[in-house]
């Protein structure tokens, strides 16, 4: 099970962090994260957060969720297996 770090917490603005449930919600979570998200949202994503996860997510969800700058940068960091710890 994968919990928020209250540090996510200012990229969840329009809604109750408290409820947030990463399985629930993963896509939601991903698409926040993977837009807005700081070196410490990256190093929380390659630390807990599959690498096969995110490339299904951009797969299927980034070129209508991401802008073409996001998009190309975890296109690229997907790539390097040696970032992913899981």
């Amino acid at each position: 099970m994968i919990i928020l770090p209250i540090e996510l917490k200012k990229y969840f603005w329009d809604c109750d962090f408290a409820e947030l449930d990463f399985s629930k919600h993963k896509n939601y979570i991903l698409n926040r994260l993977l837009y807005f998200g700081d070196i410490y949202a990256i190093k929380f994503i390659t630390n807990y957060i599959s690498q096969d996860v995110i490339k299904t997510y951009l797969k299927q969800k980034g070129k209508l969720s991401l802008n073409i700058s996001n998009l190309k940068f975890w296109e690229k960091l997907v790539a390097h297996d040696d970032l992913w710890e899981n």
